[in-house]
């Protein structure tokens, strides 16, 4: 038996992954989404106006696989999977649903979360718009470490006048970057400069597109 390792064809396998990828990333996600409100506001901007170009290395592949995998795995055995819900022409879409009524979301990460203080801010903002959407005043956040394989569940609890203030922040989100695409102005938005290490629209060594103006590298 000879075992070689093939360059050429994991080179293929990627490429045939970022396809995957980049189509259900880019092409399968136009519209305006949730993400769009925690995200930098210049990722739906420039999504909108093509004034910049995503670009998907293979760092993106294995994240997105295991993301895959992990969402498909967990959410299994809910109630709903992948619910869509529509706030005011936003898109929310539910990773799963448990007792017909709590809105469950799922995260995958390297990071160790030993307390409530350790977990992201996306994530909390994430659920806490689902949990506002779907008028739950209870919503889990599962977290799945994909290093020691460690499962923690996180139980939120609201009030109705936090999620009318959810709500209501999320609205004005993105009424702010739709009256700057629509003055083309990208100006008039305050980037997020601690998501360009991982921004699909910032530079990439040896990849030629226009790139995002506001830019920085991280320290």
């Amino acid at each position: 038996m000879i075992i070689t390792e093939n360059f050429e064809i994991a080179q293929k396998f990627t490429d045939l992954m970022l396809t995957a990828y980049s189509s259900e990333n880019i092409k399968g996600r136009s519209g305006v989404h949730r993400s769009s409100i925690i995200d930098c506001p210049l990722t739906l901007y420039y999504a909108e106006t093509g004034e910049a170009e995503q670009h998907f290395d293979e760092n993106n592949v294995g994240i997105w696989l295991l993301g895959e995998l992990c969402h498909i795995a967990f959410t299994k055995y809910f109630d709903a999977r992948e619910k869509v819900f529509n706030l005011a022409g936003i898109k929310v879409t539910i990773d799963a649903i448990y007792n017909n009524k709590f809105p469950v979301e799922l995260k995958t990460t390297r990071k160790k979360i030993y307390k409530r203080e350790d977990l992201l801010d996306d994530w909390i903002h994430q659920l806490s718009i689902g949990m506002a959407v779907m008028e739950s005043d209870v919503g889990y956040l599962i977290v799945m470490n994909i290093i020691t394989f460690k499962l923690q569940v996180y139980e939120f609890h609201t009030t109705k006048e936090e999620r009318e203030k959810i709500l209501e922040h999320s609205l004005w989100t993105i009424i702010d970057i739709s009256n700057a695409i629509k003055k083309r102005n990208p100006n008039l938005l305050e980037p997020k400069y601690e998501k360009c290490k991982t921004c699909s629209f910032r530079p990439i060594k040896g990849v030629d597109k226009k790139n995002c103006l506001f830019y920085r590298r991280p320290n």
